[in-house]
């Protein structure tokens, strides 16, 4: 399972995505529809969905960062407003670090963060920390992603709702 991200209510005209008994989503209904995230950049959940998003993905990167307030801000329901402004700040932060590292040499870079992150066990259905190792350039690309993504929920005048 893990943490999806997902809009609410669906920006999607025609036949929505629905939730099934089985906590999944119908495919067969989800490619009905004229889905204003079809062709997103952004890792879905395992339906393919094109409107969720792999939250837990996010929250790696943002913990590998040592971003614990925005990595806990992701497990949140936000309403559209707030949604907006929480992809700013993911935007923001993604220039402020590609700013920081702009023009130097590869070698002065940290070539990678390394923390002790949460990863959901699905034997066991608990999240467990352990160690995690990323580049600068995978945080930058994620948290632009991540910005996109809530604010394009937002523009569309959808909240997001976190599934975990």
């Amino acid at each position: 399972m893990g943490l999806d991200l997902y809009p609410s209510p669906y920006p999607c005209r025609g036949k929505r995505p629905t939730l099934l008994g089985s906590k999944k989503i119908d495919a067969r209904d989800y490619e009905a529809t004229e889905c204003a995230f079809r062709d997103g950049d952004h890792p879905t959940e395992p339906c393919e969905a094109h409107c969720w998003f792999k939250g837990e993905i996010l929250v790696r990167e943002l913990e590998a960062i040592n971003e614990r307030k925005l990595a806990k801000r992701c497990f949140a329901d936000l309403s559209a407003r707030k949604a907006g402004k929480f992809g700013k700040k993911l935007l923001d932060l993604a220039w402020k670090l590609r700013e920081r590292y702009r023009g130097m040499p590869p070698f002065d870079k940290p070539p990678c963060f390394t923390e002790r992150v949460s990863f959901f066990d699905e034997k066991n259905g608990v999240w467990t920390l352990r160690p995690y190792t990323t580049t600068l350039e995978r945080v930058v690309d994620i948290l632009e992603k991540g910005g996109r993504w809530y604010r394009k929920a937002s523009s569309l005048g959808s909240g997001v709702v976190a599934w975990h």
